[in-house]
């Protein structure tokens, strides 16, 4: 029964960090903050971040060590493999590919460039729709009163925030465009006076 306790503490915190890690990315990314907010927010982002990752594996530990499932590493790494819930468990195991793949990125920043970091961070939104997906489908407390709140009052602050972040990325990339397409018609405009002169 321990190890069946563990295995919910570990889920429900996972979750907590790694929406807690989801709502400050998003912030981050959005230039919502000031630059005083954003390095402290920075920090809350990363170590919540590896925090989540390192619940996920303590979460898959304890449901190893259950008793009450028959779990193997193989059943527990490939998704659709599992003896309980195998699509909401396999669900859950792609969102902790993700989430350790978007966490591991931090440390190969340098190495990968900030296009392809991007990129893998770009997959956070699936991220969190599987684990939120997965805490709903397999968790044994959905239908508590305190899971329910947390699933539906986190999912509204991301969805919400990415809304903006989305938003404000097809804005800030429209008033670029026009920037650019000014530019080019001063030096245009300015190369036609030359001719003329």
């Amino acid at each position: 029964m321990t190890a069946w306790m563990l295995a919910r503490a570990s889920g429900f915190t996972a979750y907590i960090a790694l929406a807690i890690a989801a709502i400050t990315g998003l912030l981050l990314s959005s230039k919502y903050m000031g630059k005083k907010a954003s390095r402290s927010l920075t920090l809350v982002h990363e170590a919540t971040s590896i925090a989540g990752v390192i619940l996920i594996f303590v979460h898959a530990w304890a449901i190893l060590n259950d008793s009450f499932f028959e779990f193997t590493l193989g059943t527990l790494l490939v998704p659709g493999l599992s003896p309980y819930a195998p699509l909401w468990v396999g669900v859950g195991v792609i969102a902790g590919y993700l989430s350790t793949v978007v966490v591991a990125s931090f440390y190969l920043r340098k190495k990968i460039g900030p296009r392809t970091w991007r990129r893998i961070h770009y997959s956070t939104p699936v991220a969190f729709a599987a684990m939120t997906a997965h805490g709903i489908g397999a968790g044994s407390d959905s239908a508590n009163v305190f899971a329910a709140g947390l699933y539906s009052s986190v999912t509204v602050v991301v969805v919400v925030l990415l809304g903006y972040r989305i938003v404000a990325s097809a804005a800030g990339r429209k008033v670029k465009a026009e920037r650019k397409a000014a530019a080019v018609a001063r030096v245009a405009s300015r190369q036609g006076s030359v001719v003329k002169g």
